[in-house]
């Protein structure tokens, strides 16, 4: 008995999907890819992601700095764990935003697809990635990354990234 693997099969229905709109007799172009990481790495999504990652690395860099002012006041040990803690905390905080910057400017891209999908009346768009081979005139992600190049991309507030505090010594810890 042959295995399908689940990639192959999506594969196979896409490629009915697309052939199915070929005999109904109109020129309607019922299916289009887009090269997502290409779109990531235009000039204008990259400016902005980049420029977002700066205020988040500027942020971080505020916080380690108050942070390092209660260092002072601490004894060597509890100084080593503490930086040890905060620095692996605003590492940890480093790479979430990053990927959340990431996922927003990809939202912002599959949005844009959509967009470009509907005023073309195109059934199906997907990524590049999940196929094997295509029509190199079904490719969008030129025509999506254009409509994208004057869009500024809200990304919210920065993460508000506060410092565990150090319990105090002076206090009997609570039973």
């Amino acid at each position: 008995m042959t295995r399908v693997s689940v990639k192959k099969a999506g594969l196979m229905g896409i490629a009915l999907l697309a052939l199915a709109g070929c005999d109904n007799g109109s020129n309607k172009q019922t299916l289009a890819w887009i090269d997502v990481a290409s779109a990531v790495n235009t000039e204008a999504l990259m400016q902005q992601e980049k420029a977002r990652n700066e205020e988040v690395q500027k942020l971080l860099r505020s916080v380690e700095s108050t942070a390092k002012a209660r260092y002072e006041s601490m004894d060597k040990e509890t100084r080593q764990r503490a930086m040890e803690a905060d620095a692996a905390l605003l590492n940890n905080e480093w790479q979430i935003e990053q990927a959340r910057t990431r996922k927003i400017v990809i939202d912002a891209i599959v949005q844009a697809a959509e967009d470009y999908r509907k005023q073309h009346n195109i059934s199906l768009v997907v990524d590049k990635t999940q196929m094997v081979t295509a029509d190199p005139a079904l490719n969008i992600t030129d025509a999506v990354a254009a409509s994208l190049k004057d869009k500024k991309i809200d990304f919210g507030q920065l993460p508000d990234v506060k410092m565990k505090p150090e319990p105090d010594k002076a206090k009997p810890a609570a039973k």
